[in-house]
Order: C-alpha cells, then sequence, then structure tokens
C-alpha cells in the first residue's frame, strides 16, 4: 500500500509539472508570436505603398524566364521559398540576375495575380498594385510601374554586357514579354 502511494505521488507529481510546463510555455509562445507580429507590422510601414497608388499601379517583375527555360548552375532540393535559397550562393540560376523561380511573390500576392507557367513568370491583369510581392523578392526584380504603361521594359540583365543567349529574354534584346 505505501508503495502504491509513492507511484501515486510520483505520478500526480510528474502530472502537475506537465501542466505547469504546458502553462508557462503558451504563455511564452503567445507573447513570441505577439512580438513577431509587431516586428513583421513594423517592417511592412517602411515598405507601404500609399493607398492612392492601388488600382493605378501594377508588379512588373523586371525577370520573366526561370528554370527550365534559363539554365541553372548547379540542381537544388528542399529550399521552399526564394529568400533561402538566395541565400546561399545568390541562387543557382546561371544568369545572376534572373528569377529564382520559387514564387515567393506568388505565395504573398492577394489577387492571386503572380504565375509561374511553363518556365516563366509573370503578372496577370488582376494586380491590384498593392506591393506586398516587392519585399517577398531577394533579388529586389519587382517594382510597381503605371498601369497604363507603354514603354518597351528590359529585363534585369540589361545592365550586364555578358553574354545571355542562353535566355529567351536576353536573346530578344533583354524586352520583357
Amino acid at each position: 500500500m505505501m508503495i502504491f502511494l509513492k507511484i501515486l505521488a510520483l505520478f500526480m507529481s510528474i502530472l502537475f509539472l506537465t501542466f505547469v510546463y504546458m502553462f508557462i510555455s503558451h504563455f511564452i509562445l503567445k507573447n513570441k508570436n505577439t512580438e513577431k507580429q509587431n516586428d513583421k507590422e513594423n517592417l511592412m510601414s517602411d515598405f507601404f505603398v500609399p493607398i492612392s497608388y492601388i488600382n493605378t499601379t501594377r508588379a512588373l517583375i523586371a525577370c520573366n524566364r526561370i528554370t527550365p527555360e534559363v539554365p541553372s548552375l548547379f540542381q537544388v532540393s528542399g529550399y521552399a521559398d526564394c529568400h533561402t535559397l538566395h541565400s546561399m550562393f545568390q541562387g543557382n540560376m546561371l544568369c545572376r540576375y534572373g528569377c529564382l523561380g520559387l514564387g515567393s511573390c506568388a505565395h504573398v500576392c492577394p489577387a492571386d495575380a503572380i504565375i509561374i507557367k511553363n518556365g516563366s513568370i509573370f503578372v496577370t491583369d488582376s494586380c491590384n498594385g498593392c506591393g506586398n510581392c516587392i519585399t517577398e523578392c531577394p533579388k529586389q526584380l519587382i517594382s510597381l510601374i503605371p498601369i497604363n504603361s507603354k514603354n518597351q521594359l528590359l529585363c534585369a540583365a540589361h545592365l550586364d554586357s555578358g553574354d545571355y543567349s542562353f535566355c529567351p529574354t536576353g536573346k530578344n534584346g533583354y524586352l520583357l514579354d
């Protein structure tokens, strides 16, 4: 009987400590998540797009070709977003200015206006000019342009005098489709 009471007391102590640990952990994690949310809001306020720009601008990605259209320097796997891939050797694309093609910008677009399809990345007419995608591109390839812009737009690689014969956009005089 005495052994049973000791085992019961030990079990109750473990249960109590587990409850205390879970209770404290919950409030610590909740506090950390609140701090992260506040940090994210402060960061986003640095990139605030004035409301007057919304619906008068649209996003432009200064690179419209990705793998397999543009060859890669080496094979990679396991990267979920462009920031992570960019942190490793500035990406794996043969064109060092090019889009990494993992779609971090597409994931944050509330209008689902950024499409990755058949070796190309492009912005559709459903873009509302919110600018959420701008901060998601580690290569800073995205900018807002006026909706009615009719200029011929050049890809990001046009700044370099290198040979971009491997890229369809480079072969096209660096003009975006």
